[in-house]
């Protein structure tokens, strides 16, 4: 397999090596690029499935070590803080609003799992709309957190193999989640476990195929600034391949949406703000986020994220 050589060092946690694509399980893999460490002076290789167009770190930072470095954050939660409002907004409009009209089902009926839910956001949104609501997250801070300042609401550490909720879940999401999993097919295999039988899977990832990403690419660094996070994002999916790994792992996708995300914009500016001071500019923005709907949607593809709304494929289905 050709390479090309590191732009600088490697980065020594990259130990675990793939010979196949973590999506597909394809064997036809070539390199991609080199792409920085967001956190230090290393690289990490990138390789291109040939098979089903992800990419993916490798070799990549083993799973274990990440679940330890997370295991001793604290305090996380308070970066959150100031966009904490307009992110719910932002989920209703874009995750909740969609799901709950694809469902169909009466909201004050339906149970909602969030798997990697932070400190709640979308889960307050889904609340809003009558949903009993239940959240998973592996950060300690900010379940704490959430324990502490969100009523109505079921807070927890567990994985999804070992929940101390009740299934099944007549919705489950996993916001930005999916591309910080090693193993996307164990994790989506674990959802079948969890989904009531007319229930909705809804996946939202960065979209690789962007078109904030083909600008850079033809006007940027491509090697430094395409890359979303090779520390902490070891697969970066598109359309193609996200379809491509719900299909195979038995579900089928009903809508897929991309958005420009123009709103991003404002989240990055309440997010250096203090709290006291966002709140009522939050307040304000949140109510006009659903103006932005239309420019948000104004290209059928080539948006910051993939949100992908799928349901199990039944027997003889």
């Amino acid at each position: 397999m050709r390479t090309q050589p590191s732009p600088g060092p490697i980065d020594p946690r990259a130990t675990d090596s793939l010979s196949a694509c973590p999506v597909c399980n394809g064997s036809r893999i070539d390199f991609f690029l080199w792409g920085k460490s967001r956190y230090g002076n290393t690289w990490f290789r990138y390789d291109r499935c040939q098979g089903c167009d992800a990419i993916f770190v490798n070799p990549r930072i083993p799973e274990a070590n990440l679940t330890e470095a997370l295991e001793v954050r604290q305090h996380s939660y308070v970066k959150y803080l100031p966009i904490r409002e307009y992110d719910s907004a932002e989920a209703d409009l874009n995750l909740v609003r969609p799901a709950l009209k694809l469902h169909r089902g009466n909201p004050s009926t339906l149970r909602w799992l969030d798997v990697g839910c932070g400190i709640g956001n979308l889960l307050e949104a889904a609340k809003g709309r009558g949903c009993a609501c239940y959240g998973l997250d592996a950060d300690t801070s900010l379940i704490s957190w959430a324990k502490e300042n969100i009523s109505g609401i079921e807070f927890d550490t567990a994985n999804l193999n070992n929940i101390p909720f009740d299934p099944p879940f007549d919705v489950i999401s996993a916001d930005n989640v999916l591309e910080h999993i090693d193993n996307p097919r164990r994790f989506l295999d674990s959802i079948h476990n969890l989904l009531a039988e007319d229930g909705l899977l809804v996946i939202r990832v960065p979209n690789y195929n962007s078109l904030a990403r083909f600008l850079i690419s033809q006007f940027g660094n491509l090697s430094t600034s395409f890359v979303m996070d090779p520390d902490a994002h070891p697969v970066n999916y598109s359309r193609f391949p996200l379809h491509r790994l719900l299909n195979e792992l038995g579900f089928d996708p009903v809508r897929t949406m991309e958005h420009l995300m123009f709103s991003y914009g404002a989240r990055r500016i309440f997010n250096h703000l203090n709290p006291k001071w966002a709140s009522p500019l939050q307040k304000g923005s949140a109510k006009a986020l659903p103006l932005l709907g239309w420019a948000d949607r104004a290209i059928p593809k080539g948006g910051l994220n993939v949100t992908v709304f799928a349901r199990e494929r039944r027997n003889g289905s």
